[in-house]
């Protein structure tokens, strides 16, 4: 009779152990999965925004733009959340050693860990505001892109992003609505 209590506390406890076991499993791999799903879905906003701020600019970069067309506006669609999580939108610019300009779109979110970049290849003549960045609660966010008729004298530039910058110089400066609450 002992056999049988002995046989029966071991394998309650092996039942126990299994248990535990897909439950670590099952969980680990739920939590793997939201991961990746996040990434992906951090990775496409990151390019959808890095690609369409390269598209205007291509736009307001040609010559058939009218001349007195100061700047063009672009609103970049992007959620207030992104899995439900709030984000940071960053901007950044490094020059390649053949001098063109390439944009880096990072999306950070905050509450929580997740991470992603796009880099686009921007001309020459590309430029950022001082180090644009919108944080969560933005409602509508756009890229404003100008295109600098540079110093002719006494006259006013294109725009006021466009002080002190060079002829032909396009440069981004982000807008939007911030939301606290």
């Amino acid at each position: 009779m002992a056999d049988v209590v002995i046989g029966n506390v071991i394998l309650t406890a092996t039942l126990v152990v299994a248990l535990l076991l897909f439950v670590a499993s099952a969980s680990g791999l739920a939590t793997i999965y939201t991961i990746r799903v996040r990434q992906t879905l951090l990775q496409n906003q990151a390019t959808q925004v890095a690609q369409l701020v390269q598209q205007v600019y291509l736009l307001v970069n040609t010559t058939q733009i009218p001349s007195n067309t100061n700047y063009v506006l672009k609103s970049l669609d992007l959620p207030n959340q992104l899995d439900g999580y709030p984000y940071t939108l960053t901007l950044s610019t490094t020059q390649t050693k053949t001098g063109l300009v390439t944009l880096t779109v990072t999306l950070t979110l905050t509450a929580t860990y997740g991470q992603a970049s796009s880099t686009v290849l921007m001309g020459r003549n590309f430029a950022l505001t001082k180090n644009p960045s919108t944080t969560q609660g933005t409602t509508i966010i756009s890229a404003q892109l100008y295109k600098c008729a540079g110093n002719t004298g006494n006259q006013p530039t294109s725009g006021p992003v466009c002080t002190g910058q060079p002829a032909n110089e396009v440069v981004l400066q982000l807008q939007g609505v911030i939301n606290t609450g």
